[in-house]
């Protein structure tokens, strides 16, 4: 749990299923910002060599007990990183939804070049700020911050399918891949995740949501046809985009 705003906010794992759906096998992946190490689990389930690095020590706390190699480190600052990490290179480098939480996140891509093989990927998640949701609170004069969600109260940035695009190219990155997940469904989660909180009669379980027999059959029956819907008008109906970059080469 964290405390936000002098209120005590139950945190409960998702997993990003855009980035799960190229989750690659036998390779080594630096998790940026990667928090309790949910999706960094995903990754070793596929036999990959996975380090993770979050600025809380909380977070990393729960992410060691994943048995993930994690490190509580600014991933702001590339000069103070772990010398554990400065050492190596890696196959992937993944920012699964934390660039939104920086301030100068165009920097945090161009720094961590470094760290990438010649050959490397980056995959990165970010929220899409003008998906219909936003637009339609906008529409009535509102701009609420939220728990979670687009408008989570811990974003910094907002970025929409044409900025994201021409940030990532400007920090050196070629785009391989363009890929989203749906926002369909995904208004309801803040309303889901009180039901949890109020039947979780054992104490908070931060896997309830991902755990739960409803959430794995939408993600089996309902997810795959309500992303497709949705990539007809991704800049409209798009909760997250998903990138699959690689350095350019000669500007290429």
């Amino acid at each position: 749990m964290e405390k936000i705003s002098q209120r005590v906010y139950e945190y409960y794992e998702e997993i990003n299923q855009g980035i799960k759906r190229y989750i690659p096998e036998k390779k080594s992946i630096l998790d940026v910002g990667g928090g309790f190490g949910a999706l960094a689990e995903e990754f070793k389930k596929k036999n990959n060599m996975v380090c993770n690095i979050d600025s809380s020590e909380i977070a990393i706390q729960e992410s060691k007990k994943r048995n993930i190699e994690s490190y509580v480190a600014d991933i702001t600052n590339y000069a103070l990183l772990p010398k554990e990490i400065l050492g190596k290179k890696f196959d992937m480098i993944v920012f699964a939804d934390i660039l939104e939480h920086v301030y100068d996140p165009l920097s945090v891509l161009k720094i961590y070049t470094a760290l990438l093989e010649n050959n490397g990927k980056v995959i990165i998640s970010v929220p899409n700020v003008a998906t219909w949701t936003v637009r339609l609170k906008l529409l009535f004069g509102s701009f609420t911050y939220t728990d979670t969600g687009t408008l989570d109260r811990t974003h910094i940035r907002f970025l929409t399918k044409k900025t994201l695009r021409k940030m990532v190219e400007i920090a050196g990155y070629k785009i391989e891949k363009f890929d989203i997940t749906p926002n369909f469904v995904r208004p309801l989660v803040p309303l889901i995740k009180k039901l949890i909180k109020k039947n979780d009669g054992l104490g908070h379980n931060p896997r309830a949501l991902i755990d739960s027999p409803a959430y794995n059959i939408y993600l089996k029956y309902f997810y795959p046809t309500e992303r497709l819907i949705a990539k007809i008008w991704p800049p409209l109906f798009a909760f997250q985009f998903i990138l699959i970059l690689k350095k350019k080469t000669d500007g290429k």
